[in-house]
Order: C-alpha cells, then sequence, then structure tokens
C-alpha cells in the first residue's frame, strides 16, 4: 500500500495540534502530499446567539477556520518538503461526515487524527468524530490518544 494523500483533521484543541505533528512527521518520511481539513458546524450556534443574525455566525465561523488553518500551516517545520505543498479544506458541517466526504473526494490514503480521550460514556451521550469516521472512511484512520 502507498500513502500519497494524507488527511489531517485538525480544530483548535492541543489533540490536533499533536496528531498535525504526527501526519506531517509521516507526510514528510513517505514523501505524501498533506491535506489540512477544518469543519465548522454553523448550526451548533442558535441563530441569534449573542445578537448575530446566522449568516453573520456563519461568517465569523468560517474566518476563524481559515485562521486555524494558516496557523496549522505556518507551525510547521521549517525545510517541510511536500512534494506539492498544503491543501486546506474548510468545510461546513457535521464534522465526521464532512472529513470522510472531503478523504473521498480528494482520494486520500489515510486520515490522522486526534482522540479527546472522552472514554466510553462520554463517548456515547455526546457522539465520537473519532469512531465515526473509523467506522465510515474509505481508507485507513491513524487516531492520536490524547496523552502523547
Amino acid at each position: 500500500m502507498s500513502l500519497k494523500k494524507i488527511l489531517i483533521a485538525v480544530d483548535d484543541s492541543p489533540f490536533a495540534q499533536r496528531a498535525a505533528q504526527i501526519g506531517v512527521e509521516l507526510a514528510t518520511a513517505l514523501k505524501a502530499e498533506v491535506g489540512l481539513v477544518h469543519v465548522f458546524d454553523p448550526t451548533a450556534t442558535p441563530a441569534g446567539a449573542w445578537g448575530f443574525p446566522a449568516d453573520r455566525i456563519s461568517e465569523m465561523s468560517q474566518l476563524e477556520g481559515k485562521r486555524m488553518l494558516a496557523k496549522f500551516r505556518e507551525s510547521l517545520p521549517p525545510g517541510v518538503a511536500l512534494p506539492s505543498g498544503i491543501r486546506e479544506f474548510l468545510e461546513s458541517g457535521g464534522a465526521a461526515d464532512s472529513i470522510i466526504e472531503v478523504a473521498k473526494k480528494w482520494g486520500a490514503d489515510m486520515i490522522v487524527m486526534g482522540s479527546h480521550g472522552r472514554g466510553k460514556v462520554k463517548g456515547i451521550l455526546m457522539g465520537s468524530v473519532s469512531q465515526d469516521v473509523l467506522r465510515n472512511a474509505p481508507c485507513p484512520i491513524l487516531v492520536t490518544p490524547p496523552n502523547t
């Protein structure tokens, strides 16, 4: 199996930062392309929250997502030689479904993502993005634990 495209899911957690480091190290070693994907859910904040209309909340979420992707790209170590740079995907919707969809469309050979490590009970009650991706992804998944 040849890993030519590695998709790394990022958010604003330290778990995502660690997953990104591992994903970039792996991509560098394999001379693979890297894609960073960030998903925001505009329905997570009710319309009118904090006095902003729904379209403004979505716009603010997009701007924050772009800022976050730029931060991850800039945090890469100098001299990282990736064949075609870094692809960035900013998606709106449910995290797991969006990550899976990007992996399919881009043709990812692997997804790298962090786990928040909430445990079985909290994972059942709140849902788990990493669990959903593991069950439905079109390619292998590398899930980094929260304590590495």
